[in-house]
């Protein structure tokens, strides 16, 4: 499935028949969070009229460890990635919201 490059511009927009198209924001930081999301993301890559975007926070900063998850569940590379890196909740929490 041919998925097209997400944007929160779309907020709003309707597609070429006239549809809403909804724009969804999938956060996903660590590699328990991957494997909980990837059904959410392979569901919402059915509907024409979502935007998904899909952002790895890099709270688990092991890119390889988290390519591989990525790869086993056959969903798409992330489309940003934040490199917040590990630390506290208070130290993680407000640089994933930033």
């Amino acid at each position: 499935m041919e998925r097209k490059k997400a944007s929160l511009r779309n907020r709003g927009k309707r597609d070429w028949k006239g549809v809403n198209v909804v724009s969804v924001l999938c956060v996903a930081g660590t590699r328990p969070e991957i494997i909980k999301m990837a059904p959410v993301i392979k569901a919402l890559q059915r509907y024409s009229d979502v935007d998904l975007a899909f952002i790895h926070s890099g709270q688990h900063y092991d890119t390889n460890m988290s390519k591989v998850f990525i790869k086993e569940l056959d969903i798409p590379q992330p489309d940003e990635n934040i490199k917040v890196g590990s630390g506290s909740y208070a130290e993680s929490t407000p640089k994933v919201l930033a």
